[in-house]
């Protein structure tokens, strides 16, 4: 089973392209996850830190390991994150990954501009609330 995660700020759409061309090339086993409160619902006393949403991916994929065995992993932007979550506690999860975002693993990695507002309380609480006026 390919598993597509999106990031931050967007939904499962921007997979759309991809898997159209995927499947005019015959692959349909695929699946989009959207990470909880990025065109998912957020689960009750969600608190979106990073070992939380380590935790859904986790969640996600094993119930689609169950499902359909060996999974590939495409992530992009903050998908990537979570995935490096699930990579760090359960690599065996995967079969094979992939990602955009490798800078992400550096001890020296710089957040953009926009995620540094995102990470600071009241900024990025209004930084948000900006895009959702949009």
């Amino acid at each position: 089973m390919k598993v597509f995660v999106h990031g931050n700020p967007e939904t499962d759409d921007i997979w759309g392209p991809l898997l159209a061309e995927l499947s005019a090339r015959g692959v349909n086993d695929t699946v989009c996850l959207s990470p909880p409160g990025f065109g998912a619902p957020t689960p009750r006393d969600w608190s979106a830190t990073q070992a939380d949403y380590a935790a859904w991916l986790v969640s996600e994929l094993r119930a689609i390991d169950a499902a359909h065995g060996p999974i590939d992993v495409v992530a992009h932007d903050w998908g990537a994150g979570h995935l490096f979550g699930v990579l760090a506690h359960e690599p065996n999860l995967v079969r094979s990954w992939s990602s955009d975002c490798m800078g992400l693993l550096h001890r020296d990695y710089v957040w953009h501009d926009a995620a540094q507002q995102w990470q600071t309380p009241e900024v990025g609480e209004a930084a948000v609330d900006g895009l959702l006026s949009l």
